[in-house]
């Protein structure tokens, strides 16, 4: 599965050395050139320089106007960020518009505003791109791993980092996760975590029964 790259959610795992995450769970990883020029560029010098030393070593390939019109897609891709530059601002429109057209099938970012791009994604409001937080990574990791103080410390760590002034509940933040790749989410994610425990030989059911224990100790 390949992977669209948003703004904070970079920042937020180069920043904690997290960025492994990325080339873990995501064949292939695309940022739009806007992203990278524009946003992260003026929001973090260290993590912009970090970027252009991964894509020299081909981990993270930077898509270009100019590289848009080589495979005739500028046009498709400037009619999808009109389609949907109402819903987003215009960084998380690229990134959006850039999976729509090219086909990635997924987009990372911790975005966590209502109708914002993960939870219009998660919605379905865009069709077929799934959304991944870093919260929901680190939930993958734990789902393999079964290791829940790792989990939580590994929360903790990126989350003072992104939201130092506001951080976000670990428990009501995670229990969303649950609540998304359970019962009460939609049929493509509810499709997608079978998939991904079937794959990596996972028994869910165990596995959150334990984490619904340590989440319950808090």
């Amino acid at each position: 599965m390949d992977v669209s790259m948003d703004t904070d959610i970079t920042i937020h795992l180069f920043n904690s050395g997290k960025e492994n995450l990325l080339y873990k769970y995501f064949e292939n990883c695309y940022m739009h050139e806007f992203i990278l020029e524009r946003e992260i560029k003026n929001k973090s010098l260290q993590v912009y320089n970090k970027i252009y030393e991964e894509i020299e070593k081909g981990k993270i390939t930077k898509i270009t106007q100019k590289y848009l019109i080589e495979i005739g897609m500028k046009k498709q891709f400037e009619d999808k960020v009109y389609e949907i530059q109402t819903l987003f601002d215009f960084g998380e429109t690229n990134a959006v518009a850039l999976a729509s057209v090219m086909g990635i099938a997924a987009l990372v970012t911790d975005d966590t505003k209502d109708q914002g791009p993960h939870d219009t994604l998660v919605k379905e409001y865009v069709e077929n791109i799934i959304p991944f937080s870093f919260y929901e990574l680190l939930f993958l990791e734990y789902l393999q791993s079964g290791d829940y103080d790792c989990f939580k410390d590994d929360y903790e760590k990126i989350n003072m980092i992104a939201y130092p002034k506001h951080p976000m509940d670990f428990v009501s933040r995670i229990k969303r996760v649950v609540r998304r790749f359970s019962k009460q989410g939609t049929d493509r994610d509810k499709q997608w975590m079978s998939n991904f425990c079937s794959v990596n030989d996972l028994d869910y059911k165990k596995l959150m029964q334990n984490l619904k224990t340590r989440l319950l100790s808090v």
